[in-house]
């Protein structure tokens, strides 16, 4: 009888054992984290998407497509090769609910490099007072290379606001380009309201605005002085 309940009591240690040890394995790893996330983060229940567009990104006679989509609450930009292969993914930042990307257009800067302009309505809140907003992003291409695709969140360039007093305005914007210093690459003008922002780019898809450029030219100039 008393071999009998050892060997229960044995069983039942060793279990624990095995249990406990599973369990500080997983935590030293970074395994028990990985299954909780997965457990609190689960799939998207909710996507949906608009009609695919095609344009020819990269100038080789063959249409890419891309579509705006909505997953998990999030906002995308996606884009496929000719070969209907997702070949670039954009999350865009939002404010409130509604919000959309809902214009696109395609503009070149120099014989290097096309910008897409993409026009996306940050959303609305409307708690106490309105207010909803829109956000210019540059998606920049070089040399027909979509490998190059990336995209700088630029200026805020329209504005709608009511206040809970009645007071009501209406922002617009307007963009242009013109190469300011002669190199060849056209800069960005985005003018909101009374407020004009000059984005210069400067090559691998990173951007500036023009007059930050212009201070860290004087502080190095200053430095080599």
């Amino acid at each position: 009888m008393k071999l009998c309940v050892l060997l229960i009591f044995s069983s039942l240690f060793s279990k624990s054992y095995a249990q406990d040890e599973r369990f500080y394995r997983e935590l030293l790893t970074g395994e028990l984290l990985s299954k909780k996330a997965r457990k609190y983060n689960p799939p998207p229940k909710y996507k949906a998407r608009t009609p695919f567009y095609e344009v020819d990104l990269n100038s080789d006679d063959r249409n890419e497509r891309f579509y705006y989509e909505k997953k998990g609450g999030e906002d995308f930009l996606v884009i496929q090769n000719y070969k209907r292969q997702e070949i670039f993914r954009y999350k865009f930042e939002t404010i409130g609910i509604n919000a959309r990307l809902y214009r696109l257009s395609i503009r070149r800067i120099s014989a290097k490099t096309k910008v897409v302009v993409l026009n996306f309505y940050e959303g609305y809140t409307n708690y106490l007072e309105f207010n909803g907003s829109a956000r210019v992003y540059l998606m920049s291409i070089d040399n027909n290379d979509l490998s190059t695709m990336a995209v700088y969140k630029g200026p805020g360039f329209w504005q709608e606001f009511r206040g809970f007093k009645g007071d009501y305005r209406q922002r617009f914007y307007e963009l242009s380009l013109y190469d300011f210093n002669g190199d060849g690459i056209k800069e960005v003008i985005v003018r909101h309201h009374l407020i004009p922002r000059v984005l210069m780019y400067l090559d691998d898809g990173k951007w500036s605005n023009i007059h930050d450029y212009i201070r860290r030219i004087s502080r190095v100039n200053a430095k080599g002085k």
